[in-house]
């Protein structure tokens, strides 16, 4: 699940410990393909004339794992049993018991043309072609120095069309990163141009030394080099952003007119500081830990804070840390041991940033989702925030939804905890239907 960098490793490294528990206790065993083989899978299938199926990478499953997204909102990794042989288990990231069993089929030159998907105990299968809904271009953009390496994909229909870069959630995400949520909108009539965070994938730079107004400024490159394109609308060009990518967009907005319309997902109305603690708190509580251990991981947390913020108090913020190592919730912190580690730069550059200026200066139309068990954005709180900056800055077109049993990525959820992640099964499909509504309306050639 997408939360802020530092602790996001931390805590993957909790759940990377349960699903390679799953895995090692599966009744099938999953065998290790390289990526670029992997690769060849991907794409589109479809189930019906108007219901399709993508497999694409998320780095939310693990590195280098592929996943089936269908357009109802169920998601399943796929472990692969050998040559064009796959299966998927009950849950988002969960191989056991086993649900169903995937198999593709190559044309006389080799090339992947459909797949069967059998579920288990059933005698028969259901074929899904490959399908090509959207075209698909490799591209690069600058702002500045920093080059930026992405891919653009394109509705097949003629253009001109509207358009929506994807920002980024935090840590070193590529270009997958936030397609789940965005790339069934191609064949609705908008194009997207999603690109590798700065030094990631085919993108120079630091995301890790850069600030989020020079995250915010690749943004508006992107939509800079989006509008040269005589295919794509140059006054219909917005922003569609995860987690950080809440932060990121509207900040983007507020730095350029260009940004036709804003869409997040889990976007914070607080600092990044305050979201942290947030989570860590309700996360800790949401696994059974006490008070006590609570006061204690935030007390940690601040001096570590106050260390990155003012470059002040290595000895004391050392001390309590190792004080706190042999404790249970010292791994839902993700603190380095290191004066280098690049997480105190990134936290110096950014643990205090206030959204609220940039919200209140968003006057293009914004569309923001919050999930109603979130342990990172707690959803009445910042909507509360998001809706009076908006109001306050005199934005006269705004709409604020909070998805019920939504986590911090949307999907339905019992807790919300991190932990129960890979249990998960479904995307709430009312993400996808309001999205679509909300472009429909304020877009030309979107499509419901």
């Amino acid at each position: 699940m997408t939360v802020f960098a530092p602790k996001r490793k931390a805590l993957y490294l909790i759940v990377a410990l349960a699903v390679f528990n799953l895995v090692s206790q599966a009744q099938e065993k999953p065998v290790s393909v390289d990526r670029k083989i992997l690769a060849d899978y991907a794409g589109v299938y479809r189930w019906a004339p108007n219901h399709f199926l993508y497999i694409q990478f998320w780095d939310e499953f693990g590195k280098d794992q592929l996943g089936a997204f269908d357009e109802s909102g169920e998601v399943r990794a796929l472990y692969a049993l050998g040559t064009d042989k796959f299966f998927v288990g009950s849950g988002l990231a969960s191989p056991s018991p086993v649900e169903a069993r995937i198999a593709f089929t190559r044309d006389e030159k080799g090339r992947i043309k459909s797949l069967a998907w059998q579920p288990e105990g059933a005698a028969a299968s259901r074929t899904l072609e490959r399908a090509e809904v959207y075209k698909e271009e490799s591209v690069s953009f600058r702002n500045g120095t920093t080059k930026l390496g992405g891919t653009l994909f394109s509705p097949l229909v003629p253009g001109p069309y509207p358009a929506a870069v994807l920002a980024h959630g935090s840590g070193a995400q590529d270009r997958n990163g936030s397609l789940p949520f965005a790339l069934f909108l191609v064949r609705h009539g908008v194009a997207l141009l999603s690109y590798d965070k700065r030094g990631v994938g085919e993108s120079t730079g630091d995301w890790e030394h850069s600030s989020f107004q020079d995250l915010a400024d690749d943004v508006i490159s992107a939509i800079h080099f989006l509008q040269k394109n005589p295919k794509i609308i140059s006054t219909k060009i917005g922003v569609l952003g995860v987690s950080q990518g809440g932060w990121i967009g509207p900040l983007a907005a507020s730095r350029s007119k260009d940004v036709a319309f804003v869409v997040s997902v889990s976007g914070p109305g607080v600092t990044p500081a305050d979201e942290t603690l947030t989570f860590m708190q309700n996360e800790m509580a949401a696994n059974g830990f006490p008070n006590e251990d609570i006061t204690q991981a935030v007390a940690l947390a601040r001096t570590a804070f106050r260390y990155a913020k003012t470059g002040a108090g290595w000895e004391t913020y050392l001390a309590e840390r190792n004080k706190a190592e042999k404790t249970e919730w010292f791994p839902f912190m993700g603190l380095s041991d290191q004066k280098d580690d690049p997480q105190w730069e990134f936290k110096r550059l950014n643990f205090e940033y206030d959204p609220v200026p940039a919200l209140t200066a968003v006057q293009c139309p914004v569309l923001a989702f919050f999930g109603g068990r979130d342990l990172n954005v707690v959803a009445e709180k910042n909507r509360a925030i998001w809706e009076t900056a908006l109001r306050k800055g005199g934005n006269r077109d705004y709409s604020l939804h909070i998805i019920p049993d939504g986590n911090h990525v949307l999907m339905d959820a019992r807790t919300g905890s991190i932990v129960e992640f890979p249990s998960l099964k479904t995307f709430d499909p009312a993400y996808s239907t309001i999205l679509i509504h909300w472009l429909a309306l304020r877009l030309p050639g979107v499509k419901e």
